[in-house]
């Protein structure tokens, strides 16, 4: 049984996409014989009890939010008590700070571990003058393995970082939870549409993502400006995230000129998340090009194509490896409204289409499984 330890910065009750990858990869990792051990922040609470009843593996919590550089020392401390308390078979860093934090402490006593990367902390992170100090500018290179969540990301860790050996990268795309495959029942499909009052004789087009530019709202608001009239009437636009509120604030002046009715859910739970896939016609997360940050996987296209909604969005990062142009999806160029606007009206009138897309992104999504993530990180 391999004595797995994953750290990180990010985890639950913080609700991001690196703590949920730590959460699946470690549940998987459990699940395949492996003793997997989560270090986490606190954030500020005693969840003791609670990690315990929650998670099928253990969770050292240590004081501690998100990563912050004057917390730098702090977690140093811990860290280096928590690598040096056991034979550790696999020491496996989720997130930049914790790669940082492991390369320091290799400085003073011999230790393996490996890291994942994801993309967008290849673009500004390892240039960072905070990272030039610590780490010589070369944050990945100590690394004993590195995992790329995808092509597009390894190829990018390639260009950034071209001191990491290639044979030490691996690629490992990231699962969906089977709980995306689960139809919703009829209650929670009529709870959403109820609290969102969508019509049952409207489409329904779905956003799930944070509220910020790079996740392309706004270029979806300026595409549905140039759908035909007819198809504007029976559309709804869903848009589920929370995030900057000047942002949201340019998306409901720009919904307001649509003449499509679009809905701001805000934040949204799991189940409801799960019915909200369930009841969407389209995915629509087309992506905007930003030179701080990137799409190195997707997975959200992955969680809607699990409920057979199929997705349109732009040839950005690794968007094309996870929908398939005209199998599961449709994709345009980067800011194309025409291009997006006619995809859209597309299979918006060619249900029989639609329906066939969103039957093979079902099945491809079923590729997708947290096991083979964690059987290819860890050789289980």
């Amino acid at each position: 049984m391999k004595a797995i330890l994953i750290t990180t910065t990010e985890f639950s009750p913080f609700r991001a996409g690196i703590g949920t990858y730590t959460c699946e990869i470690a549940a998987a990792a459990q699940a395949l014989g492996g003793a997997v051990t989560v270090f986490a922040p606190s954030y500020g609470t005693d969840p003791a009890d609670s990690d315990r009843l929650r998670y099928p593996f253990e969770v050292i919590r240590y004081p501690g939010e998100t990563y912050d550089r004057r917390a730098l020392p702090g977690l140093l401390l811990r860290l280096w008590r928590v690598v040096g308390e056991r034979p550790w078979d696999l020491i496996h860093a989720v997130d930049w700070p914790t790669v940082l934090a492991l390369g320091l402490i290799r400085r003073l006593r011999p230790l393996e571990y490996r890291a994942t990367v994801y993309g967008s902390e290849l673009l500004g992170v390892v240039d960072s003058l905070h990272v030039r100090i610590l780490a010589g500018g070369r944050l990945f290179a100590a690394c004993e393995r590195v995992l790329a969540i995808s092509d597009f990301t390894s190829d990018l860790l390639s260009r950034r970082c071209p001191f990491v050996q290639p044979e030490k990268v691996a690629i490992t795309p990231l699962g969906v939870a089977e709980r995306f495959f689960e139809p919703p029942d009829a209650a929670a499909r009529s709870a959403v549409t109820k609290r969102l009052s969508i019509p049952d004789d409207r489409q329904v087009l779905l956003t799930v993502a944070r509220l910020v530019p790079r996740k392309g709202h706004r270029v979806a608001l300026k595409a549905l400006r140039l759908l035909p009239g007819d198809v504007k009437q029976g559309l709804v636009y869903v848009i589920a995230g929370r995030g900057d509120p000047v942002y949201e604030e340019e998306l409901r002046r720009l919904a307001a000129e649509t003449e499509v009715r679009v809905i701001f859910a805000g934040a949204v739970g799991d189940a409801e998340l799960v019915a909200l896939y369930g009841v969407a016609d389209i995915f629509l997360l087309p992506g905007e090009p930003d030179p701080k940050s990137v799409e190195g996987f997707g997975l959200v296209y992955l969680e809607a194509a699990a409920q057979g909604t199929p997705a349109v969005a732009s040839r950005l990062g690794a968007i094309p490896e996870v929908v398939r142009h005209q199998e599961t999806g449709l994709l345009v160029e980067a800011c194309d409204h025409e291009g997006l606007a006619a995809a859209l009206a597309d299979l918006l009138n060619h249900p029989t289409r639609l329906a066939g897309m969103g039957a093979a992104a079902r099945e491809r999504a079923r590729d997708y499984t947290w096991e083979r993530c964690a059987r290819l990180s860890y050789e289980l």
